[in-house]
């Protein structure tokens, strides 16, 4: 599993506790160990635009699932094609 985070993470967040290599991580009071490879891809915009993204992720092979988890819930479904 693979998880990219776009943009910066403040000190103190669950992102940068993530990024930071942090092992084991706290959700609802619940330890759960990071398995995940992780990504930051700081010179790529949060706020690209739909076609920059989509050309973006087109080129990434192996790619099973995207999970989005900012942004309105509407806008989401640009990437239910790929």
């Amino acid at each position: 599993m693979r998880l990219f985070f776009v943009g910066f993470q403040v000190k103190g967040t669950l992102g940068r506790d993530i990024v930071d290599g942090e092992s084991f991580i706290r959700i609802y009071g619940e330890e759960i160990k990071v398995r995940a490879k992780i990504y930051t891809i700081n010179g790529f915009s949060a706020h690209a635009d739909r076609a920059d993204m989509l050309q973006w992720i087109q080129k990434m092979q192996g790619l099973d699932h995207i999970y989005l988890i900012h942004g309105e819930l509407i806008n989401w479904n640009f990437l239910k094609p790929i």
